[in-house]
């Protein structure tokens, strides 16, 4: 019981919490007085970095703990933390479409309300930036449902990932830290090659692509040099 006091007392990390609130802090003002701050998008890289580190650290805590992994417990923390404000805002935004959006564009805004709802909302801003006249489009309330939907595509994944780590890490009991943390690597080093070649190709699909950003969520785990 009290170690089980100590770890949730422990999952309290004021300077994680800072940083966080650092990253945002930087994005809005960013989208404010960007004169003020031209690179304030990094923001967002440092916020996945930092939330693949505190996921990543509590499966880990879990699967260690008690040898296996709920998918159904840690998609339900997930559903309960993050739906009830997304509807609301999306509940609102609707409404007000409905009501004060002249047709012609009340058709895109509930597109990407549609598209925030399913958490693919980076995917829709993708496809309708691929063309320089889509992309000098306004934006849209909904817009910034892009980094939540990135957030939320792989954290559907992730913790499948860690599950088929430990599973080789089972068969290979002697370096089973050493074949987990492999797996990480590779799909982490992955992603950042993916990054880099199609950010060459296509700036816009490589700033939303889940698959380019993968690597930001895995960067925080591979710098763990113990559990916290």
């Amino acid at each position: 019981m009290m170690s089980s006091v100590q770890s949730t007392r422990r999952a309290v990390r004021p300077e994680i919490q800072a940083l966080r609130a650092l990253a945002v802090g930087v994005v809005v003002l960013h989208h404010f007085w960007p004169v003020l701050a031209p690179a304030g998008y990094i923001g967002v890289d440092v916020f996945f970095v930092v939330s693949g580190y505190l996921i990543t650290g509590m499966l880990v805590r879990e699967l260690e703990t008690t040898g296996r992994l709920s998918l159904s417990r840690f998609y339900g923390r997930r559903l309960r933390r993050i739906l009830p404000s997304a509807v609301i805002v999306l509940a609102v935004t609707s409404v007000v479409t409905a009501l004060a959006v002249p047709a012609d564009e009340a058709a895109r805004w509930f597109r990407q309300i549609l598209a925030s709802t399913l958490f693919v909302q980076n995917w829709l801003l993708a496809a309708e930036t691929a063309t320089d006249a889509d992309a000098g489009l306004p934006s849209t309330p909904v817009e910034h449902y892009w980094s939540l939907s990135v957030e939320e595509q792989f954290y559907l994944v992730w913790p499948i990932v860690l599950l088929l780590a430990t599973g080789l890490a089972a068969r290979a009991s002697r370096f089973g830290r050493t074949v987990a943390a492999v797996v990480v690597g590779l799909v982490t080093a992955t992603s950042f090659v993916v990054c880099v070649v199609v950010t060459g190709l296509d700036n816009n699909a490589a700033y939303f692509s889940t698959v380019t950003r993968a690597w930001e969520f895995g960067v925080g785990p591979c710098s763990r040099s113990h559990p916290s």
